[in-house]
């Protein structure tokens, strides 16, 4: 129970967030100012108010992740003209990432606030490199304000429509990481002068992010589906028990009640086989030895499209930064 209570809570703290943090972008944007600035200015409120102060800084994850936090806060507050200084930044945020994760694990620290902290500021890490990515023009405006804004309305989204839906991708680290290396290759081909490869890399970083997302809303709108299905079915009267299933028999001879056991020859493996398929309906996609839903259709393409598009996006990537290496050494 109290487990079950901790996650409600930590929920409910993550929706808070997200509920006044995707306002600010949408506001900030509407008055002219950089995508980050105004969440820049809520989040430190929203931590001190919306979380408990108290346990913010009782382990030492807590605080590597409020300090990598802050570093993306100030930044956004104040951004620095250099763009050395700003890759360094981003660099260091990066770092502190893996820190504060190593940090949990060592000392056993990992608790449920902790993966707030942590989930809230990689989201808005990514808020802050989207802005840069408007900034510098290396991106399409509406892909890089998506990729800023993009988890903040996935939490609202799922809130209203599926609440309490705890799916993830199994290539969301992946996404992320590939979207990572991108973003920071284009601020770097950028700062070198090679402002084509920066915006292919820009725009592959976003693509990435926004394939992923798409997988998620995917299964979100599924699990929405599959619930109220659930509730129709279960507010709707007992449907009439089904009879015996019939069963398919072959004979060598005469009628099957005429004769004895030793001269009947049973496909069971044919059996089976047609048993399946009028489960799944029979003929068709669903006339195969396995029930071939709609759902595992979706599935099987969002995989092979996601593998896809993680291949091309890193071969493009290597080519990129070949690329630009060989460049910057002539």
């Amino acid at each position: 129970m109290p487990a079950c209570t901790s996650a409600s809570v930590i929920n409910h703290q993550r929706r808070l967030i997200c509920a006044v943090m995707l306002p600010a972008i949408a506001l900030g944007h509407a008055l002219g100012y950089s995508l980050d600035l105004l969440p820049a200015a809520a989040l430190p409120i929203l931590f001190a108010t919306v979380l408990p102060a108290r346990k913010l800084f009782s382990t030492w994850p807590n605080c590597v992740t409020i300090l990598r936090t802050l570093l993306a806060i100030l930044n956004a507050l104040w951004p620095t003209g250099s763009p050395t200084l700003r890759c360094g930044c981003g660099i260091a945020f990066v770092a502190l990432d893996f820190v504060d994760g190593a940090l949990a694990r060592r000392l056993k620290q990992a608790t449920p606030l902790g993966g707030l902290l942590d989930e809230e500021a990689d989201a808005f890490g990514t808020l802050v490199a989207s802005t840069e990515l408007v900034r510098l023009s290396l991106a399409p405006r509406w892909l890089a304000m998506h990729q800023g804004a993009a988890h903040y309305l996935f939490i609202i989204v799922e809130w209203l429509l599926c609440p309490g839906f705890e799916w993830h991708m199994p290539f969301a680290r992946t996404a992320a990481g590939v979207m990572g290396i991108c973003l920071f290759s284009a601020c770097v081909a950028a700062a070198a002068g090679a402002h084509t490869a920066a915006t292919a890399l820009g725009t592959v970083g976003c693509a990435v992010n926004a394939a992923s997302f798409t997988a998620s809303y995917t299964y979100l709108a599924r699990e929405a589906v599959r619930r109220r299905r659930a509730a129709s079915a279960a507010a709707a009267p007992p449907a009439a028990a089904a009879g015996p299933e019939a069963r398919l028999v072959f004979a060598t001879v005469g009628l099957l009640d005429n004769v004895s056991g030793g001269y009947i020859f049973e496909r069971l493996m044919w059996d089976g086989l047609l048993a399946k398929m009028r489960r799944g309906g029979g003929g068709g996609a669903q006339g195969l030895p396995w029930p071939v839903t709609p759902e595992l259709w979706l599935t099987l393409t969002l995989t092979l499209t996601l593998t896809l598009t993680l291949t091309l996006t890193l071969a493009l990537t290597s080519t990129l930064t070949l690329t630009l290496t060989l460049t910057l050494a002539r």
